[in-house]
């Protein structure tokens, strides 16, 4: 009975590691965008052949928070940084974009995915982001400083962004976000 046990374990053993390995090299090949620092400062570089969003942390010494941005980075592009000067980046996180399709399991075509999100340009501005290879029009829910509710909505081109009026806004979400037309 001693050696069928040995014998279990043994097995065991092996099919975790080899469970292992597998993890491993699938987290390898989710890893497509590295951080590369130059002269002109930080970069996010993606080696894939599929758009990728990548969540990065810069620290400062002297303050308490670090500053998370995602970013997004075509396929086979660079995309600079915004941080300037003395501090620490590193990627935090990394997934593919949406609507890119590798995000979906099934038929992509009955399913409408979410792609319009907020961002924000370097300058400051407001803007409505779509990353997806579809023209999306988002219902953007608006609330204006004396409380007043309103909704407006907004198409936006693939793979491109939209200035969002921001003329008395307090706060804004969206609400809906479908295909053209």
């Amino acid at each position: 009975m001693s050696g069928r046990s040995f014998a279990l374990a043994l097995l065991a053993l092996v099919l975790a590691w080899s469970a292992q390995a597998d993890t491993d090299s699938t987290t390898a090949a989710a890893k497509c965008v590295r951080l590369t620092r130059g002269a002109g400062g930080e970069e996010l570089i993606n080696g894939c052949g599929a758009c990728r969003m990548v969540s990065v942390e810069r620290s400062r010494q002297g303050t308490g928070f670090p500053t998370v941005r995602t970013v997004t980075v075509p396929e086979k592009a660079r995309q600079s940084l915004p941080f300037r000067g003395p501090g620490h980046t590193r990627i935090t996180a990394e997934r593919s974009c949406p609507g890119s399709g590798d995000d979906w399991e099934g038929d992509t075509a009955a399913r409408s995915p979410e792609c319009i999100q907020f961002g924000q340009t370097y300058d400051g501005t407001a803007v409505l982001v779509n990353p997806c290879v579809e023209c999306r029009s988002a219902a953007v829910e608006r609330i204006d400083l004396a409380g007043n509710l309103s909704f407006r909505s907004y198409p936006v081109a693939p793979k491109s962004i939209v200035d969002l009026p921001t003329d008395g806004l307090a706060r804004a979400r969206i609400v809906r976000d479908d295909p053209c037309g």
